[in-house]
């Protein structure tokens, strides 16, 4: 992965308190923490307000869908772990409530959990900070729970930039 690539790489506090600045005009209600709000909810919240914005033939070109709360719930609590560490990648993943169900599950089911390494992947340039803010309210809230957090934002294809892993003898099934 060539170092233009990486968007953000953050493994510190550096930016937790930095005011970020949004391409797109999003309500105050939209951007606000509300207090005891788990993160999957706000990354709700912040993906409803980014989708208010754009067109449903702009989402299509991009192939975006902004998954619906209830299934990023229903989806993370499918996954199972009893690893003190885990590294999670989502390859596609807008304002982050897939992996942020994910991880609430993790938490949730594993008292053992004690570091995360997230590492994401979004297209969209003009969605890019609000998937960084739905992270920095991740990361505090696993903070509070004394859970290492580690994330890595990359704006680039995820399938493009790893494209060399789907040749035909990596699937060599005989």
């Amino acid at each position: 992965m060539s170092k233009q690539s990486v968007v953000k790489n953050y493994n510190n506090e550096s930016r937790e308190n930095e005011i970020i600045q949004f391409t797109q005009p999003h309500s105050k209600e939209h951007l606000s923490k509300i207090a005891y709000e788990i993160p999957s909810s706000y990354a709700d919240r912040l993906g409803s307000s980014y989708a208010s914005t754009v067109t449903s033939s702009a989402k299509k070109n991009k192939g975006q869908f902004f998954t619906p709360i209830n299934i990023a719930k229903f989806m993370g609590g499918l996954a199972v772990s009893n690893k003190r560490e885990i590294d999670i990648l989502d390859p596609g993943c807008g304002t982050a409530i897939l992996s942020c169900s994910l991880i609430e599950n993790l938490v949730e089911q594993n008292p053992c959990l004690k570091t995360i390494n997230l590492t994401v992947y979004e297209t969209d340039t003009k969605l890019i900070d609000l998937t960084e803010k739905s992270i920095l309210y991740l990361k505090n809230w696993l903070s509070n729970k004394e859970i290492s957090f580690q994330y890595s934002i990359y704006g680039i294809d995820f399938i493009i930039e790893n494209n060399n892993c789907l040749n035909q003898s990596n699937f060599n099934f005989s």
